[in-house]
């Protein structure tokens, strides 16, 4: 991980500096910033991450933020990792590595046994590689979605963390 860099969760008082990050992911990903649809969850981080057992962290470098992640409580058993984007100019510094264990790491605390990620193949090729490398499995979609046509899980009960000791 680069030096300087900061995971800390979202707080509200961090809305403005984060839309100017939804900009700037949102053009990288090759779309306008509009969150009037699939991306109106998240002018709300608080309502729609933070409570129900989930949350959102946030990725700074050098006072800008560089990344995202949200968790969410899908039941009592299972966490789903979502909203994970890192900007292109930072990637290959394990700033993603970062937000997927800090992400992990609430999911042991808060006793989730299951830990899955949905995204696009296409897209998130070295996502995927960074998923299977930390012991992801590849599942049978657990959801029906437009945006995603590869489904994974980790499964917490097994879980032994490289960088510590859970």
């Amino acid at each position: 991980m680069i030096k300087s860099l900061q995971i800390t969760e979202y707080s509200p008082e961090n809305k403005n500096k984060f839309y100017v990050f939804c900009e700037k992911m949102w053009i990288q990903l090759g779309r306008p910033w509009d969150p009037t649809e699939y991306q109106k969850d998240l002018l709300d981080i608080t309502k729609n991450y933070q409570t129900n057992g989930g949350n959102f962290w946030l990725a700074w470098y050098k006072g800008s933020i560089v990344g995202c992640s949200g968790l969410k409580a899908l039941n009592i058993n299972d966490s789903e990792f979502v909203r994970f984007y890192v900007l292109s100019e930072y990637r290959g510094r394990k700033i993603g590595a970062g937000l997927i264990h800090t992400a992990i790491h609430y999911s042991l605390e808060n006793n989730f046994k299951r830990f899955l990620i949905d995204t696009d193949s296409k897209k998130s090729t070295r996502a995927i590689e960074i998923f299977k490398n930390i012991g992801f499995v590849e599942i049978k979609p657990y959801k029906n979605t437009p945006f995603s046509d590869f489904f994974m899980n980790l499964n917490l009960q097994k879980f032994k963390c490289e960088f510590c000791n859970l």
